[in-house]
């Protein structure tokens, strides 16, 4: 809707007139269509169920006016392995192009049964943007409808964004840490008790998907991953600066929303 609307619009005459001469296309009315579009990130940070959870979609689990944080909860049947291939969350943005896709669904699809329902068997909390203030624009690239147009998003160009996206963050990782969550981030380790290790997930990664070896280290046994007690999928940094951690995680795993678009 707010990427070919736009389009279908200045095909037809109606947009920016400076941009529709440029195309060649009749002005029939001179408006900034396609200017001001909005997309709202989303922080993804999915836990782990203990038991199958039923399909759960779009229900508010917490709220903070304060920060214009609103965390949505989904999870259940196959909708981590679904929104894991529609987003591409689980490696940097750089690496999220469209040869990718096919090759994360084809994983999904020769996971072992027991593997593909340890990934599905996820809560996802995932906290949205409510108040974008980035602006960006959708310009049809040519005449033809076929022709995809050009979408600038302009994330975080206005620095109230990024600092939304830290809130967000704080927000997930406050509530995985709460004591009614302890069942599903941590596994205690004590005499006698293993860390949370599925060798067979590591290898299928190592060898199919290694783009996706950062978003799930925390359930290797590899060095450093000794400080790893919070089990969280993409894996939540354990560094020096915990700042600075934190930063990279939002730049490497934020995604779009897709159905939050919005255009003048």
């Amino acid at each position: 809707g707010a990427v070919f609307t736009p389009q279908l619009l200045q095909l037809s005459g109606v947009g920016p007139r400076p941009h529709l001469e440029k195309l060649r296309v009749n002005v029939v009315s001179d408006l900034p269509v396609g200017e001001n579009f909005t997309d709202r990130l989303v922080q993804p940070l999915a836990i782990l169920s203990p038991v199958e959870i039923p399909v759960t979609v779009g229900f508010t689990v917490a709220v903070v006016p304060k920060d214009s944080v609103v965390i949505e909860g989904v999870g259940g049947g196959h909708i981590a392995e679904e929104l894991g291939i529609a987003s591409v969350a689980m490696v940097k943005p750089k690496l999220r192009t469209a040869v990718l896709r096919p090759l994360i669904k084809t994983a999904f699809e020769l996971l072992p049964k027991r593997l593909n329902q340890f990934f599905n068997n996820m809560i996802q909390p995932v906290a949205l943007q409510t108040d974008t203030h980035s602006r960006g624009s959708v310009m049809a690239r040519g005449t033809r409808v076929s022709e995809l147009p050009r979408v600038t998003v302009n994330y975080f160009a206005d620095s109230r964004d990024w600092q939304s996206a830290q809130q967000r963050l704080d927000a997930l990782i406050q509530l995985v840490n709460t004591d009614a969550l302890a069942n599903y981030t941590r596994k205690k380790r004590g005499k006698g008790e293993e860390f949370i290790h599925n060798p067979q997930l590591e290898k299928f990664v190592r060898e199919s998907a290694p783009e996706m070896i950062p978003a799930l280290r925390c359930f290797f046994k590899t060095p450093g991953n000794e400080d790893l007690t919070l089990l969280t999928v993409p894996c939540l940094p354990v560094t020096s600066d915990p700042q600075q951690g934190k930063d990279k995680f939002i730049r490497n795993y934020i995604v779009s929303s897709y159905h939050y678009f919005g255009t003048a």
